[in-house]
This record gives C-alpha cells, structure tokens and sequence, in this order.
C-alpha cells in the first residue's frame, strides 16, 4: 500500500536506518543513473529524483556520474586532451549486447571514483583506467 514516494523514500529510510544501528559511522551514496538526464525515469525514479534533497537530508551523499557520462556524450561538454568521439555507448552497454542502459567498464570506474571521491574527499587524479576497456581514453597514445 501507500504510494510510490512513500514506498521508495521508506524503504530507503529502512534500510539506511538498519545499518545506521550496526554502525553509526556508515556512508550512503545514492547513484544517479544517466537515464535521469535522458528523461527515461520510471515513475518510481522519478519521484526519488524529485526528492534528492530528501535524501541528502538523511545523509546520504548524492553521487551524480549519470550527468557527466551523458552530458560529455551528449556533446554538452568535452573531455579535455581526448582524441575520442563520444557516444552514449562509450559508456553504457549498447541495446544488442544487453538492455542498452547499463553502464560498461568505463562509466563502471567514473561512478566508482566519483564514489570514493565523494566519501573520502580525495581527489581522483592520476588513479590507473587502462582496464577500463580503452586507455585512449585521456590518453595522448
């Protein structure tokens, strides 16, 4: 029962409050996938991005990877030094191979540092991406 927003923002709530209990140090991050700047959201999507001051308010770090893979494959913005052409499969697993919105190993390692950045504070610079599949990738080789 009840509706989708209080169904996702509780649920959300009951989990972060289960493992706030084991450990009161915990960090949460919440993941914005690139189909919320596509604008394909389920309804249900929908309603957590409408709420993402919500969720920060709960403490929960809000880590946006989905707006920088499609705006730099969107062509909104560019990746300084790289000899590449982007396109959403540059980052996302193409509709043959798979359901055509998962992220592949590049965007996989974007949202992983842009993870630990946001927990740590750290900066991402110099860190290793040859396994990401394509070490053009900012590369001048």
């Amino acid at each position: 029962g009840g509706t989708a927003k209080g169904n996702i923002l509780d649920n959300i709530k009951t989990i972060t409050t289960f493992f706030r209990k084991a450990n009161p140090n915990v960090k949460f991050c919440f993941l914005v996938h690139h189909r919320f700047s596509e604008k394909t959201l389920t309804p249900e999507n929908r309603l957590v991005m409408e709420n993402l001051k919500t969720l920060e308010d709960m403490g929960i770090t809000v880590v946006d990877w989905g707006s920088l893979v499609y705006d730099v494959y969107s062509g909104k913005t560019a990746v300084p030094g790289s000899r590449m052409t982007y396109d959403r499969h540059s980052f996302v697993i193409s509709q043959s191979a798979s359901d055509g919105h998962h992220q592949n190993m590049l965007a996989g390692y974007i949202t992983a540092l842009m993870t630990w950045c946001a927990i740590t504070g750290d900066s991402a610079v110099g860190q290793e991406y040859r396994f990401t599949g394509n070490p053009k990738v900012n590369s001048a080789s």
